[in-house]
């Protein structure tokens, strides 16, 4: 299950226990999402960002992962796609 939760922490445990209604308990993942810059943003143009050789190194060297959000197929007003990635 998705958890609305996000963090801009790299290398983070992404599965917390939510308790259902019901009672019953369950594994959800929080999502790895923003910028350097701070701001929360699930484009594509902030994919860079998220995927960073930092964050990547820090990845390795800790041997974590994360779950990264992104909309991959929408480009924002003014996004230059006309180059290569």
């Amino acid at each position: 299950m998705w958890k609305s939760d996000i963090t801009a922490n790299v290398g983070y445990n992404p599965l917390q226990v939510v308790t259902l209604a019901d009672g019953r308990m369950i594994n959800a993942f929080v999502r790895y999402s923003t910028t350097k810059k701070g701001a929360i943003k699930w484009h594509l143009d902030n994919l860079q960002d998220q995927i960073s050789d930092e964050n990547l190194a820090k990845l390795i060297s800790s041997g974590k992962y994360m779950i990264i959000a992104n909309h991959l197929c929408y480009i924002p007003p003014g996004f230059d796609n006309s180059s290569d990635f």
